[in-house]
């Protein structure tokens, strides 16, 4: 038992680094302009990482509010069930960028698949309803963990500020918002996070 839960420790601390280290890499492979879909706001690179990144978010968004659960339950439970689905709608949404990269090397028409996107009848349109999740778990943490004092506060507020910023730059999808903000919102998350492990 004791083996089992240090190896588990062990490979958590290094999904701290990792899963927001892919999601700051592939942000910055767009802001770079490297793998463009066709729609010029996200990048197949930034899919393929990303994609792994949001897998690596959910246990880190589960041993997050777990801490947090210890001096809030409500808003641990909020926060483990918003990080769930948020994190694996993120992962649905970041495989769909490869995806369309793949379909209009294939003939797809650009037109085609931003029709597909933007429907919420379609199975973007599901998982994206759910992708606020996301970043709204990332903010309420941040705010449990400012008023429990049980993270320095700077930890909390890169929480809140990541929140903020990434989902400004996916909701708005402006040039400048993807290009500064969204990798910002990685490094973020990245430098609290990468203190656990």
């Amino acid at each position: 038992m004791g083996n089992f839960h240090h190896t588990r420790e062990r490979v958590l601390a290094v999904a701290f680094s990792v899963g927001p280290g892919l999601l700051l890499v592939g942000s910055v492979l767009l802001a770079l302009g490297v793998g463009l879909n066709a729609d010029g706001k996200s990048s197949y690179y930034e899919g393929a990482l990303g994609a792994w990144g949001m897998v690596l978010f959910v246990p880190l968004y589960f041993a997050l509010a777990k801490r947090l659960g210890k001096t809030f339950t409500s808003l641990g439970l909020i926060c483990t069930i918003g990080g769930f689905f948020g994190s694996a709608a993120g992962v649905v949404a970041m495989t769909l960028r490869t995806v369309q990269y793949d379909l209009v090397e294939q003939g797809l028409t650009p037109e085609a698949w931003q029709a597909f996107s933007n429907d919420p009848g379609t199975s973007a349109g599901i998982w994206g309803m759910l992708l606020f999740l996301f970043p709204l778990s990332s903010m309420l943490m941040g705010i449990g963990y400012w008023f429990s004092r049980t993270l320095p506060r700077w930890m909390a507020l890169s929480f809140i500020l990541a929140g903020l910023l990434f989902g400004y730059a996916q909701w708005t999808g402006s040039e400048w918002a993807l290009q500064i903000l969204y990798p910002l919102s990685c490094l973020l998350w990245l430098a609290p996070i990468s203190q656990f492990g």
